[in-house]
Order: structure tokens, then C-alpha cells, then sequence
């Protein structure tokens, strides 16, 4: 458990230039699953991580721009109340992804990553529920199921793609995430003025 010395694990710290990107992008459009990932097609992990990123993103920039909104407007609170609220969303964030690093001692990345997309989707239906402490409760279970994932996703891509393109990776994630984090305030403006 605390020893690394069967690991064999190296770290080396490259400065990124934009010439070794490109081909670093390219090889993970082109190169085989480890060992890991036996059975599943890159594209399909790829994406999938993709995906999930996205996601994760879209969920954290609901709660953060919209949950005080939401919980203005369909759980008639005042605005001091819902702020006070969604409060329990940020304490939820900060303790999931405390505990992730905690109990990866014992569970690995991927199963921390099932876990906490469990715990939102339920978090999420919960929501649905007319009841303002059910909401509470609900927005800190979101926070505490979405946290984990983001750092976690980051700390699988060298696994998945190899540490040879795992930086430009990385990079596509960002993208990625900041995507998510500038799309979804205009989407669901306009899903909430329909």
C-alpha cells in the first residue's frame, strides 16, 4: 500500500510548444488502447471521455448560474435564501472531490468516477421533488457526485491514451470543459424564455 518502489513510474516536465502538439494530437486520433481499455476502439473512448467531461461541466455551470435561479423560480424562495442554498452545492463540490483523494487509497479512479455519477443522477431526480430541504440536500449530493470527476477523468488520461499524448489530451479537455462552461448559460437561456 505505501510502497512505490514496484511502480516504476517517472515524471518528466515538458514545456508545451505548439510544433509537438500537433503530431501529439494527432497520435491520439491514431494510436492503440492500452491495456486497459482491451476490447474498446479509441474513437469510442475518446469520445466517451469527451462526453463525460462535457457533461460533468454542463452540470457545475447549471448549478452555478442557474441553481439560484431555479430555486427562485420554482421553489418560490427569495433570493437570500436560494443563495444561502446553493451555498450547499459549493460545500458539496469541495468535500467530493476531498473525499475522492481520500478514498482513492481504495477505490480506483474509474469506480470513484461510478460512484459519483451515481450519486447526481439521483441528486438530480431528486430535485424533482416540490420540497425546498429536499432541493438543499439534493444541490450538496449533485456537488458531491460531480466533484470527483473532473480531477479524476484528468488523473485516467495517461492511462488511457499513454503519457506520450497525454498532455495534448489533457489540452482537448480543456477545450472542452470551457465549451461546456460558455455554452450552456446561453442554451438554457433560451430553453428558460420557451
Amino acid at each position: 500500500s505505501g510502497d512505490y518502489t514496484s511502480m516504476n513510474f517517472r515524471m518528466e516536465v515538458q514545456l508545451p510548444t505548439m510544433p509537438t502538439n500537433i503530431p501529439a494530437a494527432a497520435k491520439v486520433i491514431t494510436m492503440g488502447i492500452s491495456s486497459s481499455w482491451k476490447g474498446t476502439s479509441l474513437n469510442s473512448c475518446r469520445e466517451s471521455t469527451l462526453l463525460i467531461f462535457f457533461g460533468s461541466c454542463v452540470i457545475e455551470s447549471m448549478c452555478l448560474g442557474w441553481g439560484s435561479t431555479w430555486l427562485v423560480s420554482c421553489r418560490e424562495l427569495d433570493p437570500a435564501g436560494a443563495a444561502g442554498i446553493i451555498t450547499f452545492y459549493y460545500v458539496g463540490m469541495a468535500l467530493g472531490r476531498f473525499l475522492s483523494g481520500v478514498v482513492s487509497r481504495w477505490l480506483s479512479p474509474k469506480k470513484v468516477i461510478a460512484l459519483g455519477e451515481t450519486i447526481t443522477a439521483v441528486a438530480v431526480a431528486a430535485l424533482f421533488i416540490p420540497n425546498t430541504a429536499v432541493a438543499g440536500i439534493a444541490l450538496f449530493a449533485i456537488g458531491l457526485g460531480n466533484g470527483p470527476v473532473f480531477p479524476n477523468m484528468t488523473h485516467l488520461t495517461p492511462i488511457h491514451f499513454g503519457p506520450e499524448v497525454s498532455q495534448s489530451f489533457i489540452g482537448l479537455q480543456m477545450a472542452v470543459a470551457y465549451a461546456a462552461f460558455m455554452l450552456t448559460p446561453v442554451f438554457f437561456s433560451i430553453i428558460a424564455k420557451t
